[in-house]
C-alpha cells in the first residue's frame, strides 16, 4: 500500500508538472504571436521606407549632376535665395542619410526580432517534448499502480477477511500483534 501511495504521488505530482508546462507553453504560444504581428509591422514599415527611400534615389539620380546642383544654387535672383537653396540641399541630403539608417535599424530591429522567434519556437518545441516525456511517465505509473492493484485484490482474495472477532483475534496471535 505505500508503493501505491508513492505512485499515487508521484502521478499527481507530474500532472502537476504537465499543467505547468502547458501554462509556460501557452505562454511562449502568446508571446510568439505578439512578436510575430509586431515583425510583420516592422517588416510593412521597412518595406514603405525602402520603396520610399528608392524613389527618392531614383529622383536625385535623374538630376543628379553636379552642375546642376552648381547652376541650381547660381540662379537664384539674390544672395538670400542661394543660402536657402543650399541649405535645403544640405537638409535634403541630411534626411535621405538619416532616412537610410533608418531603414538599416529596422532591418536590425526585424533581424533581432526573427532570431527571438526563433529560440522561443525552439523552447516551445523543448516545453512540447517534455510535456510527452511526462505524459509518458504518468501512462507508464498509471499502468504500474493498474498492475499492483491487480496484485492486491488477488492477494485478497487469498486471505479472505476474518468474520468473526474470534477469527481476529486469532489472527492478530499469529501475527504476533498486541490488543
Amino acid at each position: 500500500l505505500g508503493y501505491l501511495n508513492d505512485l499515487n504521488k508521484k502521478i499527481q505530482v507530474r500532472s502537476d508538472l504537465i499543467k505547468a508546462i502547458t501554462a509556460e507553453a501557452n505562454f511562449l504560444k502568446g508571446e510568439i504571436n505578439k512578436n510575430e504581428k509586431q515583425k510583420k509591422a516592422l517588416e510593412k514599415e521597412l518595406k514603405v521606407l525602402k520603396e520610399d527611400y528608392a524613389e527618392m534615389i531614383l529622383k536625385s539620380y535623374k538630376s543628379k549632376s553636379e552642375q546642376s546642383k552648381l547652376m541650381f544654387l547660381l540662379s537664384s535672383e539674390d544672395f538670400f535665395q542661394g543660402y536657402k537653396r543650399f541649405r535645403y540641399m544640405q537638409q535634403y541630403a541630411d534626411f535621405r542619410r538619416k532616412q537610410g539608417d533608418t531603414i538599416v535599424a529596422k532591418t536590425e530591429k526585424v533581424e533581432a526580432l526573427t532570431r527571438k522567434l526563433q529560440f522561443q519556437k525552439k523552447q516551445k518545441d523543448a516545453l512540447a517534448k517534455s510535456n510527452r516525456q511526462e505524459a509518458d511517465k504518468i501512462k507508464s505509473e498509471k499502468e504500474a499502480q493498474v498492475g499492483l492493484m491487480k496484485k492486491i485484490k488477488t492477494k485478497e482474495k487469498l486471505y479472505p477477511e476474518p468474520n468473526s472477532r474470534s477469527e481476529l483475534r486469532h489472527c492478530s496471535f499469529f501475527t504476533g500483534a498486541k490488543r
